[in-house]
């Protein structure tokens, strides 16, 4: 290629460019960097304007800058990064130190023997990326003061972070395939498969308490994990949070900073509740905006699966198995259910996004052992659904998520049962170890790095992308506490039993 645009371009004598294929004039400079970028490899890895542009671009500076700028982004920055050799990760997950069995023995005898139980696991390592794009006549004049690509560079890594840090928590390979496994994900399977029925805790429709912090140290020290080591962190939404700091030693919170006073000759009340003094260790809260409940897009997405339609709902009474039940206070709910009607719409979404919501169901009114049974089309076609999020409202109130399901691949509708064991709009909390040797890591087969795209146009385009996934070796020694609800606004209105 560099051949054929030295073949096509002549250097006059002026040091300038001209030839069929420009328009304008290019100093010998220029020509160099060109010629230079043209051939540009690893082994000539270049600068900003020398090639830079043809190869992949670290970001490391970028996203060092924009994550500590970034307060809300928490979990990423406190979870060990990783490196990576393979786009099929192995590594081994400890389920126990060995079976129960006796350690004395006698002088001369072979001793019993036993085994550390561990499972060889693999975590595919998964694509993240954004595409952005610069004017270049805004590159040119530069009138957004400073770099105009750079701070579309800046732009870029914080979407894809957020992103990121939202899908450490929730994402779901069964759901959306080219997706990694999130901590939700990863905790609870192992739970399920392993039997450790105790580091999933549901608080049952209430607020987080003391009590349900106790018992997920509780369960980390039953595994012998160790919160008094200081790598544990209590992720959590701000509202979960601030509802705390309102419930708990509010006089004491209160209080009139003395010292502040005749120090500054002002009065400053109010002391953040930022953790808990568990039996085990202290566990420092980090409230994380990424734990906030969904909200329903507006605006149609490109490319993102059609709006769900015929959703229906029907009554289903004296199911087994059923969590429905009248709350004991309906006036403590915002949109308390008190035995009135229920109604749902559901959000297609595919690797683009999610559409906009289906137009609700009608209404039913769901008692104690009931159960509704939600059905709608499949959003299939070059476009289609990978998955469902299904909402649900109480008495008029807003449409609240509940959970999410895989499109069922197969037939023209697909049916969800609500037994109400996820209450809508309710938040997780997440206890997670971060120790490098033990707990959860991000692996990185490239970090953040910049890539540049085709330009269909007078812009330049770019991807910023990350190759990566996270694990957890010991899940044992992390819990989520689910179904937590807040009282009073536009919460999850029923208890469950």
């Amino acid at each position: 290629m560099a051949q054929v645009m030295q073949k096509s371009l002549n250097l006059g004598s002026s040091g300038l460019f001209g030839g069929m294929d420009a328009s304008g004039g290019m100093t010998t400079q220029t020509y160099t960097r060109l010629q230079k970028a043209l051939t540009a490899s690893p082994s000539t890895p270049g600068g900003p304007g020398d090639g830079s542009s043809l190869i992949p671009q670290s970001l490391a500076r970028t996203l060092k800058n924009v994550s500590f700028k970034m307060s809300n982004i928490k979990a990423w920055r406190n979870t060990p990064k990783q490196e990576a050799y393979a786009m099929e990760e192995e590594y081994d997950q400890l389920i126990s130190y060995g079976t129960r069995g006796g350690v004395f023995t006698s002088a001369m005898a072979t001793p019993a023997g036993n085994d550390s139980t561990f499972d060889r696991l693999q975590v595919p390592m998964k694509y993240m990326a954004t595409a952005y794009a610069t004017d270049i006549a805004i590159m040119s004049t530069e009138i957004v003061g400073g770099s105009a690509e750079a701070l579309q560079i800046n732009n870029a890594t914080r979407f894809l972070l957020g992103g990121v840090e939202r899908g450490i928590f929730y994402s779901d390979s069964s759901l959306m395939p080219s997706a990694f496994d999130g901590w939700k994900k990863i905790i609870t399977s192992f739970a399920q498969t392993n039997g450790f029925t105790n580091i999933v805790i549901n608080a049952g429709a209430s607020p987080l308490a003391p009590d349900l912090l106790e018992s997920a140290a509780q369960a980390v020290q039953d595994n012998a994990g160790d919160i008094s080591n200081g790598r544990y962190k209590l992720y959590l939404a701000p509202r979960v949070q601030s509802y705390w700091s309102k419930t708990y030693t509010p006089a004491q919170r209160y209080a009139i900073d003395q010292q502040a006073f005749y120090r500054e000759g002002a009065l400053n009340v109010g002391v953040p509740v930022g953790g808990f003094n568990s039996t085990f260790g202290f566990i420092p809260f980090e409230n994380d905006i990424f734990l906030n409940t969904e909200q329903p897009v507006t605006t149609t997405i490109q490319n993102a699966p059609a709006i769900p339609t015929g959703a229906t709902a029907t009554l289903n009474t004296g199911v087994v198995g059923s969590m429905w039940t009248t709350p004991s206070s309906a006036s403590n709910y915002g949109v308390g259910y008190a035995g009135g009607p229920v109604t749902y719409a559901i959000e297609a979404a595919n690797t683009y996004g999610p559409s906009e919501l289906s137009a609700a169901t009608t209404a039913v009114t769901v008692g104690a052992g009931d159960s509704v049974s939600v059905t709608w089309n499949r959003v299939t076609g070059t476009n289609g659904a990978a998955y469902y999020q299904i909402y649900r409202s109480m008495n008029g109130g807003p449409m609240l998520p509940v959970t999410r399901v895989a499109d069922a691949g197969t037939g023209t509708t697909q049916t969800f049962t609500d037994l109400n064991v996820y209450v809508a709009g309710t938040y997780d909390a997440f206890l997670i170890n971060h120790d490098a040797e033990e707990g959860a890591v991000f692996k990185q087969l490239l970090p953040f790095f910049k890539w540049p795209l085709p330009i269909p146009a007078l812009a330049r385009y770019f991807a910023v992308a990350l190759i990566g996934a996270p694990l957890i070796y010991v899940p044992s020694r992390c819990a989520v506490i689910e179904n937590i609800q807040i009282p009073g606004g536009e919460l999850a209105p029923v208890q469950l039993t």
